[in-house]
Formats: C-alpha cells, sequence, structure tokens
C-alpha cells in the first residue's frame, strides 16, 4: 500500500469538506457528510457480504492499511469526525478542526513513517511534531493568528495519540479547542 496515495486521499478529502462547509449553509454540508457516512456503511455491509461493487472496493483497497479491519472504516471515522465537529461547534470552530486533521494527520503520518524514531503508543514523537507543525501553518491562514493556530494545532495533534481512530478525534479535539480560544 502506497502510504503517500492514501495521504494524498486524505488531503483531497479534507479540503473538499472544508470548501462544502466553507461554501454552503452548513446544514448542507453536514447533509453531504451523511451522505457520504451512508454510503460508507453500505459498502461496510456488502463487503461483509462479500458484494461490494469491484471498482469501489478496488479503489479502498489500495488505500487500506495492512492492520485495518476494512478499507472502508478510515474515509468513515473521517466524516464522522467532522460531521461531529460542524453539528456540535460554531462553523469557524468546525473548519479549522477540518484543516487540522487535513493537514495534520497527513503529515504526521508521513514524516512519523519516514523520520520517527521516539515511540509514542503507535504513534512517533516526530511524527506529532510535524503534525503539529503543518496544523499550525494551515490554521495560521485560516485565523491570521499564530498563537491560535499552534494552540488549535496542538489539541489536534494531541487527540491523535489516544486509543481511537484519530480521523475522529483529531477534528473533534481541535475544533473544541478553536471554539474555546475564539
Amino acid at each position: 500500500m502506497n502510504e503517500l496515495f492514501r495521504q494524498s486521499i486524505h488531503v483531497l478529502l479534507g479540503l473538499l469538506l472544508f470548501a462544502l462547509a466553507f461554501l454552503l449553509p452548513t446544514p448542507i454540508a453536514i447533509g453531504i457528510n451523511l451522505i457520504g457516512i451512508f454510503l460508507l456503511v453500505g459498502a461496510l455491509f456488502l463487503k461483509a457480504h462479500a458484494s461490494a461493487p469491484e471498482l469501489l472496493a478496488e479503489f479502498f483497497l489500495h488505500t487500506q492499511r495492512g492492520h485495518e479491519e476494512s478499507p472502508f472504516l478510515a474515509p468513515l471515522f473521517f466524516l464522522a469526525g467532522t460531521t461531529l465537529a460542524l453539528v456540535l461547534f460554531p462553523l469557524h470552530a468546525a473548519l479549522a478542526g477540518i484543516l487540522t486533521l487535513t493537514f495534520g494527520d497527513s503529515a504526521s503520518t508521513l514524516f512519523g513513517k519516514k523520520f520517527g524514531k521516539t515511540r509514542i503508543g503507535n504513534k512517533t514523537l516526530e511524527g506529532t511534531l510535524a503534525g503539529i507543525g503543518a496544523a499550525t501553518l494551515a490554521l495560521n491562514f485560516y485565523f491570521q493568528n499564530p498563537i491560535q493556530a499552534l494552540l488549535v494545532a496542538i489539541a489536534g495533534m494531541m487527540a491523535e495519540l489516544l486509543p481511537m481512530d484519530d480521523n475522529a478525534s483529531i477534528p473533534v479535539a481541535a475544533t473544541a479547542a478553536s471554539a474555546l480560544i475564539r
């Protein structure tokens, strides 16, 4: 499995969700996320019954890591985390959570896999620091405030270390921090 390909999909999905949430009324963006969740749950059901559409299964298999139970779970948690952020918090904060997930998580994965030496659970300190840096850069463009960007990035990337899928934990934690800081 090509991690760069997987992270490219991760960034593209994040940018798409950011654009939809930024440009469309929030209820419509939430609806689009929910449709995505519904489709992925349907794909999980079909896969469990060995009848997932071949093209869809083939695409997601190229993004699946060896230890993952299903290729559909990571995007499902991605959509679930961003949907929770949009539902539970103000839009400005949810957009920060989406940016943190989009750039921080991808950078931490790529950098951690390439240069990570100091283990923190199943993550690396080097990857987490790279994620904080990448998320801070992206958030600073959004906030135009480097301190706020750094604090939100730290909150999001610390949530990556929790024993749950980071595609769900990062956007919720970063969104909550953004809502509290503003």
